[in-house]
């Protein structure tokens, strides 16, 4: 049983900062940061466990605020109102991430869609980080346990599939080419995706291509096999790229069948 008024680790974009927490008879309270700006502040009513959550904006409390009857439905309704095109922590997050590297961020579901958004306590959101890695050239995982080398909380990332697949490059002149992959893909809470991508860039395993570059999206996207899209730039020789990626309902049997259909209508396709 959750114990109301006790503060989770992590919530939404930032970690708890331990010296913001505050406690009277009456309310518990602290603020959550990611890096060093504060994101989310949380209060607790004692008696009850009536929770409010606000986020910051500029380091000021001005952002999103919900309030519920419990720290469990106040988070997962929040964040199920996130709005990437407004949010102040995204933005942050975004910005924070994408610098790292070769990495590409998509939005994450708004409730205004017609996307699956799925919410979790204290998560908020999880996303899904997704790393090809060229097969002619093989990047070795540093030794021992990656998600103990990549983020300090272990027991919140994991690796979650792991398979072969194909790039797909329709390039200016016409041609179209297909390179074959090697697909590494982690699950994590937003308050650990920043860790692991400068886990992955600091120990060099993240492609400079940018065909091969590293995708981040909402765990939603996880759920069915799919070819994703990315249209190049006026810079790049490339007129777009495709990727396909395995759901989490398929087997490598199944996605190997979704696979040779693409195929065989590639030109079609992409």
């Amino acid at each position: 049983m959750e114990n109301k008024n006790q503060l989770p680790d992590y919530t939404g974009f930032g970690k708890l900062k331990p010296e913001t927490i505050s406690e009277t008879e009456e309310l518990l309270s602290a603020d959550y940061y990611f890096l060093q700006s504060p994101a989310h502040h949380v209060e607790i009513t004692k008696a009850t466990g009536h929770c409010s959550l606000r986020d910051y904006v500029d380091d000021r409390l001005g952002g999103m605020w919900s309030e519920y009857p419990s720290l469990k439905d106040c988070v997962l309704r929040h964040f199920f109102c996130l709005d990437c095109e407004k949010d102040n922590n995204f933005k942050l997050f975004s910005k924070a991430i994408t610098g790292l590297g070769n990495i590409y961020l998509q939005h994450l579901p708004h409730r205004l869609g017609k996307d699956t958004i799925l919410t979790f306590h204290p998560a908020g959101r999880m996303v899904v980080l997704r790393l090809p890695l060229p097969l002619d050239n093989p990047i070795i995982f540093p030794d021992g346990d990656i998600e103990n080398d990549i983020a300090s909380e272990a027991s919140r990332t994991r690796i979650i599939d792991s398979y072969r697949t194909t790039v797909f490059v329709r390039y200016k002149n016409g041609a179209l080419i297909a390179v074959p992959v090697h697909m590494v893909e982690y699950l994590a809470p937003l308050a650990f995706a920043y860790e692991i991508a400068k886990g992955l860039v600091d120990n060099g395993m993240i492609s400079k291509q940018k065909i091969l570059r590293m995708i981040i999206q909402d765990c939603s996207e996880k759920q069915n096999s799919a070819i994703q899209i990315f249209h190049g730039t006026a810079g790049d020789d490339y007129i777009r790229y495709s990727v396909l990626f395995k759901g989490m309902s398929n087997d490598l049997k199944q996605f190997q069948e979704y696979e040779e259909k693409i195929v065989s209508k590639v030109n079609e396709i992409i």
